[in-house]
């Protein structure tokens, strides 16, 4: 993407003006905020709790499947699918020593869940937060332009529960919990409600930037290192990219704009 970029600005596509204007500095800081809030709320160990108290109630290895994919859709939707599968997956593998449950098929519809589902809110994933800021909607205007397409999505996960197999009575399931630090989910509960009231327009991203940086070197410090923040210069490069191809003309016609859209996100995925 860097070097796509870089072509544009060579081949003066993008004058370095235009590339200014096209970066929008909001998104990256907030998706910067968005991806420390999360790491500080799986670190502190609060979300694996919610997770191991919400299977614990089920006895049948479809019942639990279903939780675990269910699970998996709302929390993508939350706190993106990258963090959602690291967090329901290790749960569905450790349920499956214990008893006769099928892990892989689960682990496939959970995988499924958190792209399809995770797709309706634009916290859903990183590219939904790059369309949510750059066409200026609200989130909820957002959320009904994409629920039919979630709606679809949901029927087809729903006839794929075959592959869940027969239901069976499950063992109980003992998962060692990571050790909890109340501090470091209330600093990570804040600067994802700053996340959210940037995405609801009510305050720019500076202060969710801010908190999320704080609080990185407080309670992450050298794991800070271990966050996957390469999502934030691919967005940097990939505004460039968008102004390159707007000056290349390939946005010409809705059925063009679309069939191009699924192309090109392919290619950069």
């Amino acid at each position: 993407m860097g070097a796509l970029a870089l072509a544009f600005m060579i081949g003066r596509k993008v004058s370095p003006a235009a590339a200014q204007r096209a970066i929008d500095v909001d998104l990256l800081l907030v998706l910067f905020a968005l991806l420390t809030a999360v790491e500080i709320l799986r670190q502190s160990g609060y979300l694996d709790l919610i997770v191991a108290v919400t299977v614990s109630r089920f006895t049948t290895t479809r019942a639990f499947a279903l939780a675990l994919i269910a699970l998996s859709g709302v929390l993508a939707s939350l706190v993106t699918n990258d963090v959602t599968l690291f967090i329901v997956i290790p749960f569905t593998v450790v349920a499956s020593r214990f008893s006769d449950f099928d892990v892989e098929d689960a682990v496939v519809l959970e995988i499924v869940a958190t792209n399809l589902v995770g797709c309706l809110t634009p916290l859903g994933n990183p590219q939904n937060l790059f369309v949510f800021h750059r066409s200026g909607w609200s989130a909820a205007h957002f959320m009904r332009v994409m629920l039919p397409f979630v709606i679809w999505s949901i029927a087809g996960l729903l006839a794929a529960l075959f592959l869940l197999g027969r239901s069976r009575v499950m063992t109980k399931t003992m998962v060692n919990l990571p050790p909890r630090d109340r501090a470091a989910a209330i600093a990570g509960a804040i600067c994802f409600a700053f996340v959210l009231l940037e995405i609801a327009r009510v305050m720019n991203a500076w202060p969710a930037a801010i908190a999320a940086f704080a609080s990185a070197a407080i309670f992450l410090r050298r794991r800070v290192f271990r966050v996957d923040y390469s999502i934030v210069p691919l967005f940097f490069f990939a505004f460039i990219v968008v102004e390159g191809l707007r000056a290349l003309n390939l946005y010409r016609g809705g059925a063009h704009l679309y069939a191009s859209s699924i192309l090109l996100s392919q290619v950069i995925s």
